[in-house]
Formats: C-alpha cells, structure tokens, sequence
C-alpha cells in the first residue's frame, strides 16, 4: 500500500507492485480453453477495503494495448465506428481506456469519488494521462445525477462494477442502496441513447436474470412487448475462463440487433471462449425461452429462482437484496415468539409495580415514547428526502449537509 486516503464516504487504498487481471487470448490449440495473460498495472485502488479498480500501464497511444482486442469488455465499443461513449463509474479507468484504443474519440467519465480521479492523473505518463486525454471528458459527479442534467444522447452508456463492499463484513451488503441499477434509471439511459443505442452493464452471473426482468419491464414501459425482448438484448458470461468464473456482460440494444451486429459479437464470443446465455435467433439458455416467449410472466419468472430477480424501483432500490421473504408459516412463528416474549418480559414487569410508582414511570415512559417518536419521525423523513435529493444533487456529502440543515432550520425551536 503506496497510499491511503479518506474523504466523507470511502476510504481509499491505493496498492502497487500487484498483478493485473486476466485477459483473454486465442483458444489453446490442445485443451480448447482460453490461454490467459495478465494486464500489467501501475497501481490498484481499494474502496473501502474491498471493491479494486485497475490503473492499467499505457503509454497513451492508441494502437497500443492489443492485448485488451481479445477482452469482453473491449467488443461493445468495437460494434460501431467511433461510438459516443458515457462511462458510468469509470474508477481506474480501464473501461476508458479500452474505448480509447477501440476508436471512440468522444469518451465521457463519471466518476463520483474525486480521490479516485486524481489518483490516476498523479501517475501521469505512466497511465496515459487518461483523465486529461483529449477525447476524455471527465467528471465527479454520481451517475444518475449526471445524467438526468445532461442533454447529450449517445451510442453506449457503459456501467461496469459500481459498488463498494464496504458492508460485506456485516452482512448489510444486500441493503446498500444503488439508485444506478433501478428501472428508473435505466429508464433515463434508454431516454439519452440514440436510435441504435446500446446500454451495456457489466456484473455477476447471479446478476443476469434481474437484468432480464429490468429491461423486459423497460421495453413495456416504452410500449414494446416482451416477446421483442429477445431482439434487443444479449447475454454473456466469461465463465469458462479460469479465475474469472462469473463475470457476464449485458448488452441491451435500443433497436433491434442487426444482424451484421448478431454475427460480430458471436464470432468474438466464441473466438475467445466465452460463453453465450443469450444472443437473438441462435443461443437462449433456460429458463429464458419460456419468458421471452410470453409463456411465464414476471411472477412467475421471479418463482423459478431461489434469489429475487424482479426489477427493483428507487423506491426499493436494493439492486444486491436477493434474499427471498420467509415462508409464511415462518413469519408466524416469529410474530408468535415476538408476542410470547413480550408478555413474559414486560407482563410480570408491569403486575409487579405498586400504584404509586407506575404513576411516576407511566409519566415518565410517556415523555420517553414522545421523544423517541419525535426522533424516528426525523429519522425517517430524512432518509427518505435523502434518496430523492442525492439524485438531484449528486454529491452525496453535500445533500446530506444541506438537507439536515434545512429539516433543523425548518422544525424552529
């Protein structure tokens, strides 16, 4: 660890002499598996102690790097010539970097946490100057708040792993609020694409069927049917490559795949040895078929997994939260013991007072339960105001400062 930093909302980690990922070459002649290089690194920055994002070593040239041709992360920006590119959550800057090298001249980053973005300008050359390059605009700023202000459309809106793991070790991981997966949001990308645009999100195989919920939802939002889902969306995985199980990428077409686009992609898919969940007219992996065909609704598309895979709203906007409700019978008894316990501590409490002294208490506890539901009425129109500013403002320091200061000044004395 070369440097540590913190600011209001993360900690930051930033680690040298360590190596890179593994990329994807030509299939090995004997075993028919990918061979596998290492990207070389200048540097990997830890949020918060777990998620990494690269600082690739690039010289900044842009037929540099052939090495990223064989990435899956690499193709969606070769599936058109120079592509408007917004990277949401764009960290390190390898996604950039990969846009670069693929022929896009016109790259726009988000990237919220400001320690990351000037981690990378401070190496300089030795990471191409990326966030100062001339076909890279760059801002802090949170992605939806970036682009519910912005007027500008383009060819792919690019989101690859945005979270912190941060709460992994308490178990809160799945309530981490992440407004960037909602159908809200994806709504506002579908609106700031143009006519052939693509959005492409980058996350965990367990991810995929939750991404096909969300955008047959969107297709139907936009008077679409999801039987023309199948047209407009592609699946793959990069889990037959060792040490890289389950990454899957998830490419949504506004306009129907063409099929020079279908040919492209599966070509590249296979060359590489990666494997297909879902591409129109040729690969569709159960329990798919059946949903993309109209035979299961979303209910019960939703039933055929063990995890939650509907489509989450800013209302709820638990992207991680895939822990199914308890079966009934359970919710029962826990309700059952909540009230067994109740009347077994409380009740000889309360019989055993003398008159007097529960006068007192009962003036007392009454005072106490005033305060505390002054308290949890603050509390919980605070986070929910929250939730809807940080869209608006952004900066998630500067929305929690100026909303507390609003909700004190206006409560008076």
């Amino acid at each position: 660890i070369v440097k540590t930093e913190w600011n209001s909302f993360s900690r930051i980690d930033v680690v040298e002499g360590i190596t890179g990922d593994c990329i994807p070459g030509s299939l090995d002649p004997y075993f028919n598996q990918p061979q596998c290089a290492e990207e070389e690194l200048v540097a990997k920055i830890f949020i918060d102690g777990g998620a990494g994002t690269n600082v690739i070593s690039w010289n900044g040239q842009l037929d540099s790097l052939t090495e990223l041709s064989s990435w899956m992360q690499y193709i969606p920006f070769k599936m058109m010539d120079d592509p408007k590119v917004l990277i949401i959550g764009s960290g390190g800057g390898r996604d950039v970097v990969a846009a670069l090298v693929s022929g896009s001249t016109d790259v726009t980053s988000v990237e919220i946490n400001p320690i990351i973005f000037e981690t990378v300008n401070s190496y300089g050359d030795k990471a191409g100057n990326l966030y100062t390059h001339p076909y890279v605009d760059a801002y802090v700023d949170e992605g939806r708040s970036f682009v519910s202000r912005s007027n500008e459309k383009y060819d792919i809106v690019y989101i690859p792993f945005v979270d912190t793991w941060a709460s992994v070790s308490s178990g809160g991981l799945g309530v981490s609020e992440n407004f960037l997966y909602t159908l809200e949001g994806f709504q506002e990308y579908y609106d700031h694409l143009e006519d052939d645009g693509k959005i492409i999100a980058v996350r965990w195989l367990i991810d995929s069927p939750r991404f096909v919920a969300t955008f047959a939802e969107l297709l139907k939002q936009n008077d679409f049917s999801v039987q023309e889902l199948e047209k407009h969306l592609i699946i793959v995985s990069s889990d037959s490559i060792e040490n890289d199980p389950s990454v899957t990428m998830v490419i949504f077409s506004k306009s129907p795949f063409t099929n020079n686009e279908i040919q492209f992609l599966s070509e590249f898919f296979y060359k590489n040895g990666y494997k297909p969940i879902l591409i129109p007219g040729q690969v569709a992996v159960e329990p798919y078929p059946a949903f993309l065909s109209g035979e299961l609704s979303g209910e019960e598309f939703n039933k055929l997994f063990p995890t939650k895979v509907h489509p989450v709203t800013d209302d709820s906007p638990f992207f991680l939260s895939f822990e199914k409700p308890m079966p009934k019978i359970l919710e029962v008894l826990v309700y059952i013991s909540l009230v067994i316990v109740a009347i077994f501590l409380i009740g000889p409490y309360t019989w055993l007072r003398r008159s007097a002294a529960a006068k007192s208490e009962l003036k007392t506890g009454t005072v106490a339960l005033y305060f505390a539901s002054l308290g949890m009425g603050f509390i919980l129109i605070e986070l929910s105001l929250l939730q809807k500013f940080i869209l608006l403002l952004g900066n998630p320091t500067m929305t929690f400062a100026i909303l507390l200061f609003t909700i004190l000044i206006a409560s008076g004395t």
